[in-house]
């Protein structure tokens, strides 16, 4: 039986075709598409929003999210970086611990306090000079505004000190007399402002108080290190951003097609140009006529 090179390798080309059209729709079809996302938390206790990308201070972390119909999608987290007083570009870890009590405390009284920060301690010199010059009426209004604000301090202390027995009845009756006693301070201030009754220093302009308060390090540092693996620890999507997430996943399978089917006419068309090109030019040598797979005889 005479070898004929030519029918081989055109059975072995439609082999090698078939498979590579199988391969190429297996992908499609099994492959997990690749789809990611990125959020930027700002700092501790603020939300995660949608982002481009991360900046280059900013610390990072990648974990995974499932989405509604339970596909997998890559999040990268960026830690947010700020500018410190001295000019460095640092990321927050945690909330100041005076600020954490002071938001609680917002919380308990339905308002930021923006208010200058009196204190008992520092109005008693105001007080005995009241006394010894025997202004009752400013003695009065300042000892009402001090006994409001011991009053608000000693509710301030335990709500601050027993965070987690909220919900209880204990820390609602401490979280009622602390808003009492601060409109009790809210009048007392009024009243002794209206007799002028308060010392000088007091009624300079208060600064506001900023949003956010927290402690910066480096993005390498170890308590940034910490506070990234505990954040991306607890990292949750919310049900807006999910439904982002699964149209972001579609798009990731529809380009995996595309890019399958691109992939198979590119292959299955530069098969075709080589298994061509490689008959002609072995042809060529052997003297064989175009469309035959043999000398003619002679």
């Amino acid at each position: 039986m005479k070898l004929n090179v030519f029918e081989g390798a055109r059975r072995i080309a439609l082999a090698l075709g078939a498979l590579w059209v199988v391969g190429c729709i297996a992908y499609a079809v099994f492959a997990e598409p690749y789809a990611s996302a990125t959020f930027a938390i700002p700092g501790p206790g603020e939300p995660p929003v949608k982002a481009e990308r991360c900046a280059d201070d900013d610390a990072t972390a990648y974990t995974t999210a499932k989405t509604s119909k339970g596909h997998s999608i890559g999040i990268s987290l960026c830690f947010t970086a700020h500018t410190a007083e001295d000019g460095r570009r640092l990321v927050p870890y945690t909330v100041a611990p005076w600020e954490d009590a002071r938001r609680t405390l917002d919380e308990v009284s339905g308002a930021q306090s923006n208010e200058r920060q009196l204190s008992p301690a520092a109005l008693y010199p105001a007080l005995r000079e009241a006394d010894a010059k025997g202004d009752t009426d400013r003695a009065r209004k300042l000892a009402t505004l001090i006994q409001a604000l011991t009053t608000a301090d000693k509710h301030a202390v335990w709500i601050v000190s027993n965070k987690d027995k909220r919900g209880s009845e204990e820390f609602e009756f401490n979280a009622r007399a602390y808003r009492e006693a601060k409109d009790g301070i809210a009048r007392a201030m009024k009243a002794a402002a209206d007799a002028k009754a308060l010392p000088l220093w007091t009624q300079a302009p208060e600064v506001k108080r900023p949003a956010r308060v927290w402690l910066m390090n480096e993005k390498y540092s170890g308590e940034v290190s910490k506070y990234t693996r505990e954040a991306t620890e607890r990292f949750t999507i919310g049900a807006k951003d999910m439904e982002g997430l699964e149209a972001l996943r579609s798009r990731a399978l529809f380009d995996q097609w595309k890019l399958a089917l691109q992939v198979l006419a590119g292959g299955l068309v530069f098969g075709w140009v080589l298994m061509a090109a490689t008959g002609w030019i072995v042809r060529g040598f052997m003297g064989i006529t175009r469309g035959t797979d043999s000398r003619p005889v002679t």
